[in-house]
């Protein structure tokens, strides 16, 4: 049995359906994510596990132990939400301590884990601020530390990070990841962003409409994705229909959609020579810079593609161009 163990698990509220026939594995030190759309299910599963909502049919297991019909208290798990939910009348110490003085912990323990905990996050020196003189960051930090010094079973994490800006919230992100491998806490991130998702977790659960779509190791997922719905959720892939790809390649398709990645799709002013590939003739019909690429839109026969190609101003190829295109057979997808 796995460290966390979800069986079958059922949730209504009224006639909504929100969770059905979950079946969940989590093991000890992981940092497993929860991904997927708003109102997938993916927080309500969460919030079953720390026993803020009850499950409608089955069963969850934390350490051997039936846990279903615990109290939130008696599961030992930590939580961090969206809202940080700081007492704005407590310094940093005194946030940090407070879950300490409800377990009647020493107070020398007490102040002795508190600061061990802050060093941790990275906020020794902000010790005694109140949380309207720290940042959102901080304030997260502040958040994460509060749930982690009572040393939990696990650590839940619920979308702690959708309000922080973009720059900042990748900084946060390692921050969590090597905390998190550091105490070697077993951990769920929630989260509606793919890129995160990717960035942090060890394995990745992807929902849709209260069911798990797929699973696997953030590269199974992103370059392996088995459905429409994972192949559009994860990375940037063309869906192409069966017909689509046979205008565009002149190959028989294998599935009724195959999906492409942008990275995949091989561009040049010369014809290209490349094994159990597939090629066709395009142009060029537009471009656009994302970051260290540019992504191509690629007309051919009636179908668009798209080309990622790492940004270089020697080979930017102009509007209406032709160019010669090549696709491995191996990166052509077939989808259930």
């Amino acid at each position: 049995m796995s460290y966390i163990e979800f069986k079958d698990i059922h949730k209504y509220f009224g006639t909504s359906h929100v969770l059905k026939g979950i079946n969940l594995g989590v093991e000890y030190g992981e940092l497993v994510t929860l991904l997927g759309p708003s109102g997938c299910g993916k927080s309500t599963l969460l919030r079953c596990l720390a026993g803020l909502e009850q499950v409608s049919e089955g069963k969850i297991y934390l350490d051997g132990k039936d846990i279903t019909d615990f109290t939130p208290k008696q599961r030992d798990i930590g939580m961090v939400f969206q809202q940080y939910s700081l007492f704005p009348t407590m310094t940093v110490r005194q946030n940090v301590a407070f879950g300490l003085q409800i377990q009647k912990m020493d107070k020398a323990r007490i102040q002795e884990k508190v600061r061990q905990v802050l060093e941790i996050v990275g906020l020794s020196e902000k010790i005694d601020h109140y949380p309207r003189q720290l940042s959102g960051g901080q304030q997260q930090r502040v958040a994460l530390a509060r749930a982690i010094v009572t040393e939990p079973k696990v650590l839940l994490l619920d979308e702690p990070l959708s309000a922080i800006d973009a720059l900042l919230r990748r900084n946060l992100q390692t921050e969590i990841r090597r905390i998190q491998k550091e105490l070697n806490i077993t951990t769920i991130f929630v989260t509606h962003d793919q890129d995160e998702a990717m960035v942090m977790s060890d394995t990745i659960h992807l929902f849709n409409v209260g069911q798990i779509e797929q699973s696997g190791s953030p590269v199974e997922i992103y370059t392996r994705p088995r459905t429409k719905f994972a192949a559009t959720f994860i990375g940037n892939y063309n869906i192409l229909s069966a017909a689509e790809f046979e205008k565009l390649t002149g190959a028989k398709a294998q599935a009724a959609d195959i999906a492409i990645r942008p990275e995949v799709v091989e561009i040049s002013n010369q014809p290209i020579e490349l094994a159990e590939s597939h090629t066709f003739r395009a142009k060029i019909c537009g471009s656009v810079p994302h970051g260290n690429v540019v992504r191509y839109t690629l007309c051919c026969n009636g179908v668009n593609i798209h080309a990622d190609v790492l940004f270089s101003e020697a080979v930017l190829l102009g509007e209406n161009e032709e160019v010669y295109c090549a696709v491995e057979h191996k990166n052509c997808l077939g989808l259930e």
